[in-house]
């Protein structure tokens, strides 16, 4: 006999839930050091979401893998929040002081969480972008006074790293919006890519029509990683049927076949972003170590770009320049380049 959802809710998942945090804090307790990732974000119901997964090599030498908090973010996304729900996580698995370093992504306010900036400290107040220096100085020497230098170590943040992922997704993000790129020939036919999918995907007669020949659209979107080339791909994988899709959309037909010009755009764009997508792949592991991959997938992105340019592609240069310098830009930190 099945218990009652009110059972399962109130009594069964509960308890459930208190044993395996049970088994984590003793998994945690013989270890030294910990690494986390955090990652913040809203679904398309405008709610907020705080997740929270710790690496670690175990006593077998394993590198384990383990979330321990994904919860509701009711809170707004400013840095004291931010560091404050961080605190009430690592407290409540006794791996404060094991914490040596924190991956989450490039927006300022989780940059500031991890600055030198301890919850509460200083009340509810959110520092401007110029104020962090002298309000570190102040807290050490707040701290100091009280405590000896073991213990403010003890109590200061760990070290935030960027998540490589994001930021090459920014990169790729302001090649587009560079001016030379966003009024180019090659964004409108990308803009047109966009336009032809929504279209299809939303006719009763056209979208069957491609499910029958075998052809999937992909619609693109700002959240997921390189959405924008798999909907490109997924055009270009039978730009026959996707242009006879069209043709049937007959009366309500708001966007027009793609012309073999356009097809060799779209063909260069896939070209010049590859790269970017196998770079992803290279550092998205969950069981294998991807920070040692960083540099050599950063030296090959270059070298990509740098070929493409060099073979003087028909439309798609000041593209690959763009994405050239946004990669220098943002990435030279996170590889260690000068």
């Amino acid at each position: 006999m099945f218990p009652s959802r009110t059972t399962l809710r109130n009594s069964l998942l509960p308890q459930r839930a208190k044993l395996i945090e049970s088994q984590l804090m003793t998994e945690f307790e013989h270890l030294s050091r910990i690494y986390l990732t955090l990652d913040l974000w809203t679904n398309r119901r405008m709610v907020s979401f705080l997740a929270v997964t710790v690496q670690f090599i175990n006593s077998s030498w394993e590198l384990k893998s383990r979330v321990i908090a994904c919860i509701q973010f009711v809170e707004r996304h400013i840095a004291v929040n931010i560091a404050t729900a961080y605190e009430e996580i690592v407290m409540k698995f006794g791996i404060r002081g094991k914490v040596r370093r924190v991956v989450a992504n490039n927006a300022s306010s989780m940059v500031r969480a991890f600055d030198v900036c301890l919850p509460g400290l200083y009340g509810d107040e959110v520092r401007s972008e110029g104020s962090g220096e002298n309000e570190n100085e102040d807290a050490l020497d707040i701290l100091e006074e009280e405590l000896d230098l073991d213990e403010v170590l003890a109590l200061l943040p760990p070290e935030r790293s960027s998540c490589f992922v994001h930021t090459q997704q920014l990169c790729i993000r302001d090649a587009f919006n560079d001016p030379s790129v966003r009024n180019s020939a090659v964004a409108t036919v990308i803009h047109k890519c966009y336009s032809i999918v929504a279209a299809i995907r939303r006719s009763t007669v056209a979208a069957p029509f491609l499910k029958k020949i075998g052809v999937a659209l992909q619609a693109a979107s700002a959240t997921r990683w390189n959405s924008q080339l798999t909907m490109i791909k997924s055009v270009l994988k039978d730009t026959s049927g996707v242009n006879s899709a069209i043709r049937l959309l007959g009366t309500k037909k708001t966007v027009e076949e793609l012309k073999g010009m356009e097809m060799t755009m779209l063909k260069e764009v896939v070209q010049v972003l590859e790269p970017f997508q196998e770079a992803m792949s290279q550092v998205e592991g969950e069981n294998i170590v991807t920070l040692s991959c960083i540099t050599p997938v950063v030296f090959g992105l270059e070298h990509s770009l740098k070929l493409f340019t060099e073979s003087k592609p028909l439309y798609c240069f000041k593209l690959a320049n763009a994405l050239q310098s946004s990669v220098k830009k943002r990435v030279a930190s996170i590889s260690g380049e000068d």
